[in-house]
């Protein structure tokens, strides 16, 4: 991951919490420890199932949000959210 943010740093970070877990949730802070250009990222995680844990890890960890990927109008929620947070 870090070579490809190396190469250009993206507007923001989309990641799925079902896909790498508990890795997911530290990826955040070691890409802020990583270089101080990457502190500043937005970045949004997707889960399948959202608990208060998970809502709290993630957040905890910096993330912005976290958006439940079976949500009924999931494409417009992260769209709304994306475009939020990267300001268009």
């Amino acid at each position: 991951m870090f070579y490809l943010l190396e190469k250009e740093q993206p507007d923001l970070i989309l990641m799925d919490i079902d896909k790498f877990g508990k890795d997911c949730l530290n990826a955040i802070s070691k890409l802020k420890a990583k270089n101080l250009e990457w502190y500043n990222i937005p970045f949004l995680y997707l889960a399948f199932y959202i608990t208060d844990w998970v809502k709290h890890q993630a957040l905890m960890s910096g993330a912005l949000d976290v958006l439940c990927k079976y949500e009924h109008d999931i494409n417009s929620s992260l769209l709304t959210r994306v475009n939020y947070y990267i300001g268009n």
